[in-house]
Parts: structure tokens; sequence; C-alpha cells
């Protein structure tokens, strides 16, 4: 659904391969990413739920209950974010 990801430790030896170094970084946390799906389909179901004349509000609130599905029982616990902060490996001096 979302495409082909891999592990963390993969993910930074991809980076370190294409030349880059890591020198910081942010694993989000299971609630960070718990606060970030909420966000995204509970806005698109407020808006919904705020426009019932809309047009498109059945369509979105329909949108939105999928993907709430989708994250709580398909993905869930099967990915996550990592913020990276890199520095080319060449600029080393």
């Amino acid at each position: 659904m979302l495409g082909n990801f891999t592990d963390l430790a993969t993910t930074v030896e991809h980076v370190v391969a294409d030349g880059w170094t890591p020198v910081d970084a942010h694993v989000s946390t299971r609630r960070e990413l718990d606060d970030y799906e909420w966000a995204c389909w509970g806005s698109l179901a407020a808006w919904a739920l705020d426009h019932p004349a809309d047009p498109d509000s059945s369509h979105v609130l329909e949108t939105a209950a999928t993907r709430r599905w989708e994250w709580l029982r398909a993905y869930r616990d099967t990915w996550g974010f990592v913020s990276l902060v890199l520095r080319r490996t060449s600029d080393r001096a």
C-alpha cells in the first residue's frame, strides 16, 4: 500500500552508500506517529462533518474512514518516520 520500505539500519546504510554521513536523527515514537495519523484522518472527517452540504463531503468522510481503518488494521505497527540530518561525506576537511 505504501511502497517498499526497509528497517532503520538498512535505510542508514543506503544513505551512507549514497555518499552521506548522518550527523543527527530523530526517530518518531509510536505516540508521535499516532498523533500524525489522527491529525490526518481526523481532520478530514471533521471537515466532512462540518460541511455536510458540500458535494465532496460524503466522499471525504468515506476516505477518512477507509484510511483510518487501514492505519489501525493494516500498517500501524509496520512503519515509522525518521528524520535524518545529513552531510555529504565528501565535505570532510
